[in-house]
């Protein structure tokens, strides 16, 4: 998890994270909070320690939401970054 990126989950990314699971509790991107226990994880994206769903409440125009650079993300869809990492998960399966 990152600041201006979110949590990757199932990705190669991930291996060097592993500490991260030695830690009480879930990471936190810095977001705000939505849903029942998550944070916003990226622009109409809520995750919890168990998996991310579309909440409306994690709009773009949240400052957290920024890359790295200053500007905003734009172009990908909250539902799209569902949709891609629910494919990371599923071939991390496999792998």
């Amino acid at each position: 998890c990152g600041a201006g990126l979110g949590c990757l989950l199932g990705s190669p990314e991930t291996l060097s994270c592993m500490e991260e699971n030695l830690q009480p509790g879930p990471c936190e991107t810095g977001g705000v909070s939505c849903g029942a226990r998550g944070r916003c994880a990226a622009p109409g994206v809520c995750c919890d320690s168990e998996s991310c769903v579309l909440d409306p409440d994690c709009s773009e125009d949240v400052g957290s939401h920024r890359s790295e650079d200053g500007g905003a993300l734009k172009g990908v869809s909250g539902e799209m970054l569902l949709r891609l990492l629910s494919l990371a998960t599923r071939q991390s399966v496999w792998l």
